[in-house]
């Protein structure tokens, strides 16, 4: 992984500073350097499997239930996985899309509950073929990530935790599943930023939702917003992927904006060697776990 740095510590008071850009100078960071990661498990006892993680100031809970039996009238030979995402408003930081705007379509703007159920899609496409479901014939796995505060990042940050959850479960995996993002400014000769932040994001794609033509009707607050197109010939997108850990398969990817197919390869490799450097991370934090777990159960 030469391209890409060892993942950096917080730095003081960097927690408020939410409008840094790289372009400026004012963030320290190298394009392809890591923002903070904590990963923890354990956090939820009354849940079979659950996990924390912090993704620079991205924060999300995840809680595992089950296996559970379905219903006779769901039967199925394999095991079902059953995501679900929360997304309360006082998750997003207070320069981002805070303002009341309405949620017409030709607006390209998502309601919370859109952008919730669209990554909920991802996040079961992503850990499907990471469990072994034919194991679990007649039951289901129940996932719940709640984000709990939000400044880029939090779909592969989601996906990382209720991969972690799920091991932390006792649950059979093929492999533990990591993800990482990367985006690219239009205009910026496709310099792609690893991990990028919600401002850095907006700013490849999207701009806040208080620049955006308030018309009449109903009003709800609105996540991601979509620029409208422009006449360009450079790329600008946000991309996210997700890996099997050891075995380095991909399993799942996405992508917004509009990107040319060299800026995007070169941006999904460097997200496989970001989803490697978080497992490196997730990896040391399963197993400490299950050694405090030993432990645990060799004192009992």
């Amino acid at each position: 992984m030469d391209a890409l740095q060892t993942v950096r510590p917080r730095r003081e008071g960097a927690a408020t500073n939410f409008l840094t850009k790289r372009a400026d100078g004012s963030d320290p960071r190298a394009p392809t350097q890591l923002r903070f990661l904590h990963v923890k498990t354990g956090v939820l006892n009354q849940a079979n499997g659950s996990s924390y993680v912090e993704l620079g100031n991205t924060k999300v809970i995840c809680a595992i239930y089950g296996p559970r039996q379905i219903n006779k009238s769901e039967y199925s030979d394999v095991g079902k996985l059953q995501c679900e995402v929360t997304w309360p408003p006082f998750a997003l930081p207070d320069h981002a899309i805070r303002d009341d705007v309405p949620t017409s379509r030709t607006n390209g703007l998502k309601t919370g509950e859109e952008y919730s159920a669209e990554i909920a899609v991802r996040l079961t496409q992503a850990l499907e073929s990471s469990i072994i479901l034919h194991k679990l014939p007649k039951s289901v796995v129940d996932v719940h990530v709640s984000v709990l505060q939000a400044d880029g990042g939090v779909l592969p940050a989601c996906i990382t935790a209720a991969s972690v959850a799920v091991a932390d479960a006792g649950i059979e995996l093929f492999d533990v599943v990591t993800a990482c993002s990367a985006c690219v400014r239009a205009g910026s000769d496709e310099v792609i930023l690893l991990d990028p932040s919600l401002a850095e994001e907006l700013d490849c794609i999207g701009q806040p939702a208080r620049d955006a033509a308030a018309t009449a009707g109903p009003q709800k607050t609105v996540l991601s917003p979509i620029k409208k197109a422009k006449a360009r010939d450079d790329s600008a997108f946000v991309v996210t992927v997700a890996c099997l850990l050891h075995r380095g398969g991909i399993t799942q990817v996405s992508s917004r904006g509009e990107a040319s197919p060299a800026a995007l390869k070169k941006a999904v490799a460097l997200c496989v060697d970001g989803c490697g450097a978080i497992g490196q991370r997730v990896d040391a934090c399963l197993e400490a776990s299950a050694l405090k777990r030993k432990r645990s159960e060799s004192k009992g």
